[in-house]
């Protein structure tokens, strides 16, 4: 029993145990305000457009983190193939994932009415503004993997309070414009996430 280790190995886990809860807000924040704005209805029409723009990356992208968490892990004193894996992991979400969100933009409307019918239309305009997060999500993805990896906790959990603050503004200020107006509102706060991180 090393003290030292201890201490070691439980303040990083109580880190990312606080960031995962972080995450989660980020998640959890946007229904909580867009219910007690707009009720359930609105709530149901966001979170159907909201999922469905998703789709490539719950597919691709959670698959890969932890790998890429890993492989960094071990390298993370060689700073040069940490940036190669990285640039590398953004590269190949990219490459994998776009094409996904394009045919999503492309087919939102049909592919709601299809597989849902016609009460979930108002669903594909918000559908398709999400959609555009995907070229965002390809980045911050790497970018977590890459501070946990590198031990730089505490500035991932900057940048998720950051991105909490920014969710929740957006949805705040964007649910008066509709299920649009709260799409874009929240494209604009993940964008300014990415660049922040």
């Amino acid at each position: 029993l090393d003290p030292k280790r201890l201490r070691t190995h439980t303040g990083y886990g109580a880190k990312i145990t606080l960031n995962d809860v972080l995450f989660y807000l980020i998640q959890e924040s946007k229904n909580l305000i867009i219910s007690k704005l707009s009720g359930q209805a609105f709530l149901g029409l966001f979170n159907k457009g909201e999922s469905l723009s998703r789709l490539p990356d719950q597919m691709v992208m959670s698959a890969t983190m932890q790998p890429l968490f890993r492989a960094m892990s071990k390298t993370q004193d060689d700073l040069d193939t940490t940036q190669y894996m990285f640039h590398r992991a953004i590269t190949l979400l990219s490459a994998y994932t776009l094409p996904l969100y394009v045919g999503l933009w492309w087919v939102a409307e049909p592919f709601i009415l299809v597989v849902y019918g016609e009460k979930w239309m108002a669903a594909s305009e918000a559908m398709r503004i999400l959609v555009m997060m995907g070229v965002c999500l390809n980045i911050l993805g790497p970018c977590g993997a890459l501070l946990e990896a590198q031990n730089k906790l505490t500035q991932d959990m900057v940048a998720l309070l950051v991105r909490l603050a920014l969710t929740i503004l957006a949805i705040y200020f964007g649910v008066q414009w509709g299920l649009s107006g709260v799409a874009w509102a929240l494209l604009l706060a993940t964008v300014f996430s990415t660049v922040h991180y």
